[in-house]
Parts: C-alpha cells; structure tokens; sequence
C-alpha cells in the first residue's frame, strides 16, 4: 500500500486495483465458504486482519480497505503539530463554521489548539469514539490522535510519507507472507498483489519467503498490478512541453517495466509460484472462481 502503488489517477492507480482485487476475491472466498485473511505492507505489515470466513471475513477485509486511501497513522503521514492543526482548524472553520480563535502565539496558539482539539474531538462519529472500532491510536499523544481520527472520519486527505528503499519495500512484502504462513486455518492460497515499482534486484528475500511457504503446502501466486495505462502516456506526451522529451521518458519507463516483469516471471517460477502480470480485477475473480489457484 506505498507510495507508489497511489501514483496515478485516482480509480485508475495501482492501489486502485488491488482494493478491487481484494475485495472480490475476499466475497468469492465467502461465498465458497472458503476461510480468507489479509495483510496490508508497505516496509512492514502495516494493517492486518484475521482469518475468517463468510460475511464476517468481508466485512473485516472491507474495513482496512476502506481506511487505505485515507491512513492517518503518524507513521505512514507524517506532519508537523502545526500544519495539521491547520488543516483540521480550516476544515472545521470552512465546512463546520467553527469559530476559532487567531493563532499568534503564546497563550493564544495554547486557545486556538485547545479549541481546534475539542471541536474535532465533539465531532467525531461512534465509530472514532470507540476504542474496539478505532483501532489503534494513529499517534502517541492524545490531541494529535484526535485530530488524525478527526481526518480519518472527514475524508481529509494527509500526505504520505515519501517512498521507502526498494529493499524494504520487498521485506514488508517478506512480512506479509509470514503472516499468511502463521496464520490458522491453512494451508493456504498466498496472493501477493504489488505494482513492485523499482524492486528489480532487491527481491531475492521475496523468492526465498515463496519457497518457504511452498514448501510448507501453501499456494504462491505474485500479482503485477497495471501502472498507468497506454491512455494515461497519451495524454502526457499531448500536454508536454518536449513530446519528444515526453516519448523517450514513457518507452523508458515502459523497458524497466518489461524488465521487472521479466524478473519476477523467472523468480516465481524457481520458487514454485504462478505470477498473473497487470491483471483485471474480474479476471483474478474469474481464475480464483473456477479453482484455477487451488
């Protein structure tokens, strides 16, 4: 769930994909009474929910999904005190009519934070007021905590941390397969689903955790997500100020990509693994319905 699965257009980016992917593969798995379970990585696994079958492990997959686009762990968003006292204070201002106090410091930055606090704190929904449906605190102070759920629950979007080392990245993915592999109810059908942007030559940890799980009876699929489309190149080259420029960078991206693509094909097929590259969702659903990974 980095930051590069989110580059492109909203609906139409990687991650985009792989929420759609999940959640219709968790529904396929209920409907088969089929026992379904999910980790979310990016260095590490950062969201995780239990195995579970039926509408039960839906509604599970469908919560972390729904918070992906809208993470407000401090971890994953970092910003400054001020800036995102700014923020919800504009929203509350703007969309609440809130009237808060000016922030020139000393006592009255103290009020106006103060306020800020307690206006998002009466509006949060039952959902961010319950500690069994929060979930964990997005920060480890109180008033910070309150103003990431305040985000949270306004669909106000915090900016992302920027990219990890590709090393890491594949050990998060590393992770999740542990997860998988210590998890009840298997032996599995282990779906890593990834854009893997900028991994080429780091994922050799990512084969051996494949071998692993194969060889303790789990299924091991890798799943290309599509990067932007051949329209989305189109309309870059179009509005470039250098389409020559513009070409040579898109034919570019598109060779490592070939590149990628190539590496990952050969190390699944050594650790024993299926790879499905830049899939629709519904076609996943249609291999997975038909018992194609099982």
């Amino acid at each position: 769930t980095g930051t590069t699965m989110r580059d492109g257009r909203i609906g139409g980016a990687p991650l985009d994909l792989g929420l759609d992917l999940v959640h219709s593969i968790a529904e396929l798995a209920a409907r088969q009474n089929l026992p379904f379970g999910l980790a979310l990585c990016d260095g590490d696994v950062v969201e995780r929910r239990p195995v579970l079958e039926g509408l039960k492990a839906v509604r599970a997959c469908d919560s972390a999904l729904l918070d992906v686009r809208r993470a407000v762990a401090e971890r994953l968003t970092p910003m400054a005190e001020d800036g995102l006292l700014a923020l919800v204070a504009g929203y509350l201002s703007a969309i609440e009519g809130v009237d808060l106090p000016v922030a020139d410091g000393g006592e009255a930055w103290i009020h106006f934070r103060q306020r800020t606090v307690m206006a998002a704190l009466a509006r949060l929904p039952e959902r961010e007021r319950s500690p069994q449906l929060r979930g964990p605190e997005p920060s480890g102070r109180a008033d910070l905590s309150i103003l990431r759920r305040f985000c949270r629950a306004s669909d106000i979007a915090l900016p992302y941390r920027a990219p990890l080392p590709a090393a890491m990245r594949a050990g998060g993915l590393v992770s999740g397969i542990a997860s998988a592999r210590a998890a009840r109810k298997g032996p599995f059908v282990v779906l890593i689903a990834s854009d893997f942007r900028g991994m080429r030559g780091e994922l050799g940890p990512l084969w051996a955790a494949a071998a692993a799980a194969r060889g303790a009876g789990h299924r091991v699929v890798f799943i290309a997500l599509a990067e932007d489309g051949v329209d989305d190149l189109v309309d870059l080259v179009a509005v470039a100020d250098d389409p020559d420029t513009a070409r040579g960078l898109a034919r570019a991206d598109r060779a490592a990509r070939e590149a990628l693509l190539a590496e990952i094909k050969d190390g699944a097929r050594r650790a024993g693994a299926a790879l499905v590259c830049d899939p629709e969702p519904a076609r996943i659903a249609a291999l997975w319905a038909t018992g194609a990974f099982r």
